[in-house]
């Protein structure tokens, strides 16, 4: 299973949490969790740069620039450092996920659920597509390839998504996604609706081993069980 589904779920908590504490942070999703699948003998690291414009009230776009960095190492491991709310890191050899939230000094600890060998990895996307979806009302998709091109010397793969409201034709979510399957990295996402543009992108992809550091829950920071958070 990837890592995108649990963090989302983890998100209300999370936001709880640092509310409890009395601190101040963005509690969006953070995009660069969906960039990797934690395939093995596949280690990486590589700078990520998110930009988001959000539509206001008075119609005008907020625009946003956060950079981060995703790693991999040879036995799945992944993680991600980035100014959002939760900074994961994913573990499979250990069997569990843990949400760091820097602000609070605190790690939220998820146990993994078992997987087959044979069971095929994949991307979970969430998009502008995704965001209509809560909408009422029937919606039509399309669907395009893009094609191919290479960037940081990886040949990626582009696909297309288009939603729109039926009844809305002028509510139309697009997702763009380039994707090696083989290497397990998406390089760039696309999306765009009525209420937000985001871009995300890769570069400075370094293809060796990161330090294992990276992959440990910091020493001063507390550890709680994502069951103890419900109660």
């Amino acid at each position: 299973m990837h890592s995108v589904p649990i963090l989302i779920a983890l998100s209300c908590w999370a936001a709880m949490a640092v509310a409890q504490g009395q601190q101040q942070t963005t509690g969006e999703t953070d995009p660069m969790a969906g960039l990797l699948l934690p395939i093995k003998d596949a280690p990486l690291s590589v700078d990520v740069v998110v930009m988001t414009e959000k539509r206001q009230a008075e119609g005008k776009f907020d625009k946003q620039t956060n950079t981060g960095k995703v790693y991999r190492d040879s036995a799945g491991r992944t993680r991600v450092v980035s100014s959002f709310l939760m900074q994961p890191i994913y573990d499979p050899v250990a069997g569990f996920q843990f949400m760091l939230i820097e602000q609070l000094k605190l790690a939220i600890r998820v146990k993994l659920p078992p997987t087959e060998p044979s069971q095929r990895l994949g991307f979970g996307f969430l998009g502008a597509g995704s965001e209509l979806m809560l909408e009422p009302g029937e919606k039509t998709h399309q669907h395009e390839d893009l094609g191919t091109q290479t960037i940081e010397g990886i040949e990626f793969h582009g696909s297309r998504t288009i939603t729109t409201m039926v009844a809305e034709p002028a509510e139309v979510g697009i997702d763009d996604h380039w994707i090696s399957q083989e290497l397990g990295l998406i390089a760039i996402i696309q999306n765009s609706s009525p209420m937000r543009k985001l871009t995300v992108k890769i570069q400075n992809l370094i293809r060796e081993e990161p330090d294992p550091s990276v992959f440990l829950v910091p020493p001063e920071y507390t550890i709680r069980d994502s069951e103890t958070l419900r109660k």
